[in-house]
């Protein structure tokens, strides 16, 4: 019996062997030279960000505003911003020199005319997951098109992003290819690994992984193909702390709770899937943002979607309940109704947004359909991923903070007229939140 196991197992060694030369002889060369495009394609990118950012005119400048758009966004006659320039900012605006004022220019008009919407001391931040199941619903683009948005807006924005693919972080000139290493995302504070920064002792922050971006007030923790790692860096972490008290769907609530003092809406870009980074992500929200493309697809998805993530949260509060009992030593049972409630996990709101990639009939009429089996869920406005949208993102960045000389004017102003309906009506419901959770707040001290 023995002989003929060994005759087996070196036969299949040997069909082992032999397919393995056929892969390295039909593939080896190609597999290659995919190493070789890859290298030279981050080095283009990293080339082509740095020196056309570096050129005002170039595709990766940042968009400029003219007087007057600065006096549109804070709602202030022009020519008073202008009075309260100081000297050195003051300068008429002679020909080519119309669109000449930064997003720093703006940010301190904001500032010195009282029009930000920075949160008072002690008033709590609004956290807002945007998620889905599936991909390719625009959730990166929403994203980061919302951030910027929201800073021009007088917000100060975090963005966390979570999904390995790292968009939202390409989008923001973070690039995950040559600029980003697994250290610089949330890796090592979700490993619990240790830190100078935590005195020797495991990574609790995570201020390490915050970048600024080159648009003031918007910072980003930024993702990269490492990320793909949490699902079991987080799992077994657990495992290994649970006794130390350690709880993977309270982690990153009590991460940003470390962060964010200095913003006032963190938007956290879920990857395409109910894994561990988007479960920990959903129960730190405060809001829940869920794209959804008008198709039949996407809308059964959707279906799929919403029940497997009550069902996870119906079981993270069922731990959490579990966790009281036993630190007060009763059974579960023996919890009070108003007990129980108070760890079950409510967000200010759960909204979806229609994603679509041209107005036709067929997902106008599948919009329709949407809005019907969610009533007051969807909100009013699309995201519509228009040509300027896909323009803009090829030169990594968004309808808010590309040069207009990139694009052409009156497709530029049409996309952006659509995006700032929907803006508008997240950053209205963003304030509501703002004010739930400061409810909850009081509620809590009371």
């Amino acid at each position: 019996m023995s002989s003929m196991i060994a005759v087996i197992l070196g036969a299949e060694c040997n069909v082992v062997n032999e397919v393995r030369k056929l892969i390295m002889d039909t593939c080896g060369a190609d597999l290659f030279q995919a190493g070789e495009l890859a290298t030279a394609t981050v080095t283009h990118l990293r080339e082509r960000r740095q020196d056309e950012a570096a050129n005002d005119g170039g595709p990766a400048a940042l968009r400029r505003f003219s007087m007057r758009e600065l006096g549109a966004f804070l709602g202030v006659a022009h020519s008073t911003i202008s009075r309260s320039m100081p000297e050195e900012d003051r300068q008429t605006e002679g020909a080519g020199r119309l669109y000449r004022y930064s997003f720093r220019h703006l940010i301190e008009a904001r500032e010195r005319h009282g029009r930000t919407k920075y949160r008072p001391e002690g008033e709590k931040r609004v956290r807002v997951a945007i998620n889905n199941l599936k991909g390719g619903v625009s959730k990166s683009t929403l994203c980061t098109h919302l951030a910027v948005r929201l800073v021009l807006s007088g917000y100060r924005v975090l963005v966390l992003d979570l999904d390995p693919q790292a968009t939202a972080s390409t989008q923001l000139g973070l690039m995950p290819d040559y600029g980003i290493d697994e250290d610089e995302t949330l890796i090592p504070f979700l490993d619990g690994k240790f830190s100078e920064e935590a005195g020797g002792g495991p990574c609790t922050s995570m201020h390490y992984a915050i970048k600024h971006t080159d648009i003031p007030n918007l910072d980003a923790i930024p993702a990269s193909m490492a990320l793909a790692g949490a699902d079991m860096v987080v799992p077994a972490r657990q495992m290994r702390d649970r006794d130390k008290g350690y709880r993977y769907w309270r982690a990153l609530d009590e991460g940003l709770r470390a962060v964010e003092d200095e913003y006032d809406v963190v938007l956290m870009d879920c990857p395409p899937s109910l894994s561990f980074l988007a479960a920990m992500a959903a129960r730190a929200a405060t809001c829940l943002l869920v794209p959804l493309r008008s198709s039949m697809p996407d809308f059964a998805s959707s279906a799929q979607f919403h029940k497997m993530f009550g069902r996870l949260n119906e079981d993270l509060d069922y731990r959490e309940a579990e966790d009281q009992a036993v630190s007060r030593g009763v059974e579960l049972d023996e919890l009070t109704d108003e007990e129980l409630d108070a760890h079950t996990k409510r967000w200010a709101w759960s909204k979806m947004v229609i994603t679509q990639k041209k107005a036709q009939a067929a997902e106008e009429q599948m919009e329709h359909f949407i809005r019907g089996a969610y009533p007051n869920r969807v909100l009013t406005n699309r995201f519509m991923h228009s040509p300027a949208v896909q323009a803009a993102g090829n030169c990594m960045r968004t309808l808010y903070d590309i040069s207009r000389q990139r694009l052409d004017s009156r497709q530029l102003d049409k996309a952006v007229t659509s995006l700032d309906l929907l803006c508008e009506e997240i950053t209205g419901l963003i304030e509501s939140a703002r004010m739930w959770v400061n409810q909850q707040l009081l509620s809590e001290e009371a």
